[in-house]
């Protein structure tokens, strides 16, 4: 009897959840690496914590906003490590992949807190973390000009030539090449 379509999408569930998700990773020889050291973890990170904020220079803003900013990025990344679920990939160690996987996370919110804030603001925090780009000029659409003359043009060119014309066009072909030398097509396991 064959399953219903439900039994099917559950037992699909369970196999990603068993088979790719929780996935047991081959111990090679480095028992440390693949046991739980959460409280030595706590400890060590409260420790450095404690000495970083108390033994530190106080006197420069600019410094206290990066000190401040690198160590939100820190401890979402431990979080990250003890939190995230595994990924498809397991070497070099299933703990490297979750913090790329942070990394993509810390990118979408900071993404996201860009998103509401003002072209000035915003251009301050450009300015701040890249200090060279700041005789490039108030009224400059493309910010990246002073590294290579070619990014100093028109809006319109870098969409219909980037991204219709090159990358639209390079997909296209890449997809065309695909099929002609009958490559194996490979499906996003959550789009149905």
């Amino acid at each position: 009897m064959a399953p219903s379509p439900k039994e099917s999408v559950i037992e699909d569930d369970q196999y990603f959840r068993v088979i790719i998700n929780e996935r047991s990773v081959d111990d090679i020889s480095l028992d440390f690496f693949y046991k739980p050291h959460t409280i030595t973890l706590l400890v060590t990170c409260i420790s450095g914590l404690i000495y970083f904020a108390f033994t530190r220079d106080e006197s420069s803003q600019e410094e206290n906003n990066w000190n401040g900013l690198c160590c939100v990025l820190f401890f979402f990344l431990i979080i990250s490590v003890l939190a995230f679920p595994n990924g498809p990939f397991t070497r070099p160690h299933p703990a490297m992949w979750r913090i790329v996987f942070g990394l993509s996370v810390f990118y979408f919110m900071v993404l996201l807190f860009i998103l509401f804030q003002t072209h000035a603001d915003v251009r301050k925090m450009i300015i701040w973390l890249f200090p060279d780009l700041k005789d490039s000029g108030p009224d400059e659409k493309v910010v990246f000009a002073h590294l290579l003359p070619n990014f100093a043009e028109c809006w319109w060119d870098a969409i219909v030539l980037d991204v219709l014309l090159c990358n639209g066009l390079g997909i296209w072909m890449g997809m065309w090449l695909c099929r002609k030398l009958e490559i194996r097509d490979y499906h996003w396991e959550s789009i149905k």
